[in-house]
């Protein structure tokens, strides 16, 4: 049978057929005839496809209605017309998002403007932007009677009010134009161009807009109660507005105040590294400067002033204002919140550009990440206080460690010293850091020090802070006086104490706790950034020490998992134990020591003649002598009279101390008043209760007195007088440092 051969035309079919479909390949040529439907920005890109399927067949080409082939040029035609028609709709789709954003921006504007304590508040309208002719308009004119007076009329108090009223203005102007001289035509320009993110945007001007809504409320209410003033009936008070107002200012000022720095950093990069953001910015700038002679920068610090700002016009307003006034006691507490409110922005800004300064340093390399967490913090926050670089710095326990090319500087945390010269993910934290609690300072050198620097002490050290701790002796050189000054203030501040003098932080002891090199932890009492005075010693097998240690000789007395014993320690672990000997450097009483013994002593007052020890007779007291002279008399015979054997007049002197020595039970001279005296006097049962709790004190204190039994002893062989006077054995603090610069680690002592 034969084939009968049929001709189509684009776009039709066999008659009595069904249309044939078009391969894959032909269909990415000739597209569809669909019709165009113009579609608004309100409807969605579904909608728009549904109506081009519903459209009347009357909307299709002509060229369809005849059955003719389309043309090249036809078909490139209608693929454009295509092609416009999507982006449209895709375009549309980005507008209807960027509006939702916008939305949920406002919603977050009005949950935080309800929030701040706003009863109510209009949908928030953005304008356009303003041009330059209309900048003039953002300048708020408001003039109330008051403010036409002549000011030669005005009262004190009116013209600070005027003072308050005019400020306002021209502060909510300066926020208005930030608003809308920049903020939203940096906006309009983010959504053209493609090199200024909306995000950066909305980063540098935080939340300014709220504020201008808060401010502008603020003022109005002053332009409401300054329109009235003066008239019958009319409240002549400011101190309510700020009552009600004040609260509402803390916590957006709150977050600019934590956000300024950011902010400002923030812009001054986009100006630096963004051509299109430069160009658009300097624009804008220029405009404003035109009519207002001030550039952004102006405009943008006057939030993190303005509350401190309010503190001082109340003041003046209350130094104008008379007692009696019915407004006086409202500004007084209107006062009292706003200085509060200002402390805590104040404290916020510190907080931001403490966490600031700590995340740059965190970015300084892989062993700056270790001071998170290293040395252990005890629960405190570490936070950054001070970095700097330093001339030098010199490692007096180990002069090998001295760096020379490696930059050198110091980090001041709040509770924590870092010389990044020593810095290393190698080297144990404890050789690169010291706790500023027990930190000690002072300005002098000994010759050893000097001797260990050489010529650096002339060169490198001219301005120069010593500074002591546990594993740590450094002498750090500044550039000039100036650093050096403000390096030592800021350590001080740090250090937790009173200094009247640099080299009074070096007296005193502080209690702290720490853990060495080695893992071992002390806790208890520090002198000169090592153990002095009642502490625990944990070693990192488990063994505890607890007792009293001696910075000077390096040694301590107490117990040893709760036996009695005596030990020596070097550097960061106890080198040796001995429940004989060991002690042997404790030979008299410390200052603390005699604190503690007198500390509950009773003060007596004793006219001349008068007795207070009488020989033969049980004597329970120990006493000290605060002022006058006392006589020491022996009765040598039964019927002879008293002998005067010695002259007690040195202010401290200690005497009556045989009434501790139970063998003897009884005094053997007695003690008159060769003037009028004052002494204390303590119980022997009491001191006794002290040694029971402390027998480190009782050591000291028995060996102090066989010392002082054996000085009157050998005087009376010789046939002589002796004064009883304080003990002076112990060296000065000068001696201390010359002859223990080691800090602990000079053992040599023999027993």
């Amino acid at each position: 049978m034969p084939v009968r051969r049929i001709s189509l035309r684009r776009g039709q079919s066999p008659r009595g057929s069904t249309p044939t479909t078009e391969s894959p390949r032909e269909s990415s040529k000739t597209p569809k005839t669909t019709p165009r439907v113009q579609v608004t920005g309100s409807q969605s890109e579904d909608k728009g496809e549904d109506k081009s399927e519903e459209a009347d067949d009357s909307t299709k080409p002509e060229t369809e209605d005849k059955n003719e082939p389309l043309t090249r040029e036809q078909t490139i035609t209608k693929i454009k017309s295509l092609v416009t028609q999507k982006q449209r709709l895709l375009i549309e789709r980005a507008e209807a998002r960027k509006r939702l954003e916008v939305y949920r921006t406002e919603s977050e504007v009005m949950r935080a403007f309800m929030s701040a304590g706003f009863s109510s508040m209009a949908p928030i309208q953005h304008p356009k932007a303003s041009s330059g002719a209309n900048i003039k308009k953002l300048i708020r004119t408001t003039n109330p009677p008051l403010m036409q007076r002549d000011r030669k009329d005005l009262s004190q108090r009116e013209k600070v009010i005027l003072e308050i009223m005019t400020s306002e203005q021209v502060y909510v102007t300066g926020l208005r134009i930030m608003k809308e001289a920049y903020l939203i035509p940096m906006r309009e320009k983010a959504e053209k161009m493609k090199h200024i993110d909306e995000r950066v945007v909305d980063e540098i001007f935080c939340n300014i807009e709220l504020l201008f809504i808060i401010n502008d409320g603020l003022c109005t209410s002053f332009e409401q109660r300054l329109e009235a003033w003066g008239t019958a009936g009319a409240e002549e008070t400011l101190g309510d507005i700020f009552l009600e107002q004040g609260p509402k200012l803390k916590g957006p000022y709150c977050r600019f105040g934590s956000d300024y720095e950011k902010g400002a950093k923030t812009l001054a990069q986009q100006l630096s590294s963004n051509s299109d953001w430069k160009q658009v910015w300097t624009a804008l700038d220029d405009q404003v400067f035109e009519v207002t002679k001030l550039r952004f920068n102006d405009y943008y610090i006057t939030p993190v002033q303005r509350v401190p700002r309010y503190g001082l016009l109340i003041r003046d307003l209350l130094k104008a204002t008379p007692a009696t006034h019915n407004d006086y006691k409202q500004l007084c507490d209107a006062g009292e919140r706003i200085e509060a409110i200002a402390s805590d922005i104040n404290m916020k800004i510190r907080e931001s550009d403490i966490a600031q300064n700590f995340s740059k340093l965190m970015d300084r390399g892989s062993e700056f990440e270790r001071l998170k967490t290293e040395p252990p913090t005890w629960g405190q926050t570490r936070g950054w206080q001070k970095d700097g670089d330093i001339l030098a710095i010199f490692d007096l326990l180990d002069p090998r460690r001295t760096p020379v090319a490696k930059k050198k500087s110091l980090i001041l945390f709040n509770d924590t010293l870092v010389a990044t010269a020593y810095l290393n993910r190698k080297v144990p934290i404890n050789d690169c850091c010291t706790p500023t609690k027990i930190m000690w300072l002072t300005n002098t050198l000994s010759d050893k020090d000097k001797a260990k620097m050489g010529d650096l002490v002339d060169t490198d050290f001219k301005h120069c802070l010593k500074i002591l701790g546990p594993e740590v002796h450094w002498v750090v050189g500044f550039k000039t006086p100036a650093d050096k000054t403000q390096w030592q203030n800021a350590l001080i501040g740090q250090m937790g104490v009173t200094v009247r003098d640099i080299n009074d932080s070096g007296t005193g002891t502080r209690k702290s706790i720490f853990r060495f090199r080695n893992n071992d932890e002390y806790e208890g009492e520090w002198v000169k950034g090592q153990p002095d005075g009642l502490g625990k010693w944990e070693c990192s097998d488990g063994t505890v020490y607890n007792g009293y240690w001696n910075h000077k000789h390096g040694c301590g007395f107490g117990s040893k998992d709760e036996v009695v014993t005596g030990w020596r320690w070097k550097g960061c672990e106890v080198t040796q134990e001995d429940p004989y000997g060991i002690w042997a450097p404790f030979d008299t009483p410390t200052d603390r020591d005699w604190q503690l013994i007198m500390s509950n002593a009773k003060t007596t007052k004793l006219e001349k003649g008068q007795l207070l020890i009488e020989q033969g007779k049980t004597n329970t007291k120990l006493a000290k002598l605060l002022d006058g002279e006392l006589a020491v008399e022996k009765q040598l015979n039964k019927d002879g009279a008293p002998v005067q054997v010695a002259v007690i007049s040195n202010k401290g002197a200690i005497f009556g101390e045989t009434a501790v020595i139970k063998s003897i039970g009884h005094a053997t001279a007695s003690v008159r008043a060769n003037t009028e005296v004052e002494v204390q006097e303590i119980d022997v049962q009491l001191l006794f209760s002290i040694f029971m709790s402390e027998p480190g004190i009782s050591m000291r204190f028995f060996r102090w007195i066989a010392r002082q039994l054996a000085m009157k002893l050998r005087s009376l062989d010789t046939a002589q007088q002796p004064q009883v006077q304080e003990d002076s054995s112990s060296t000065t603090e000068e001696e201390d440092d010359a002859n223990n610069e080691e800090g602990g680690n000079n053992n040599n002592n023999n027993n």
